[in-house]
């Protein structure tokens, strides 16, 4: 998509716990200068090409996004 910001994720490992994942993103939005984009999103295991942001009226991404995922382990 011309203009625009998407961010996918994935998480192949099927054995692992679900992903509660943040986001970070700047960017230079078309007529509007630098803005930081912030979220957050939970990912199972096995899901592949997750769409968990997409920004229309984005001229150039100022740095690359900054995604931080955990998840627990399972107790005995």
């Amino acid at each position: 998509m011309a203009d625009s910001a998407i961010l996918s994720c994935s998480h192949t490992v099927r054995s692992a716990p679900p992903q509660v994942c943040t986001f970070g993103w700047t960017v230079i939005a078309t007529g509007s200068g630098a803005r930081t984009y912030q979220g957050s999103f939970i990912i199972w295991p096995g899901q592949e090409g997750i769409q968990v942001f997409l920004q229309s009226g984005v001229a150039n991404a100022l740095s690359e996004p900054i995604v931080l995922c955990q998840g627990s382990k399972s107790r005995p």
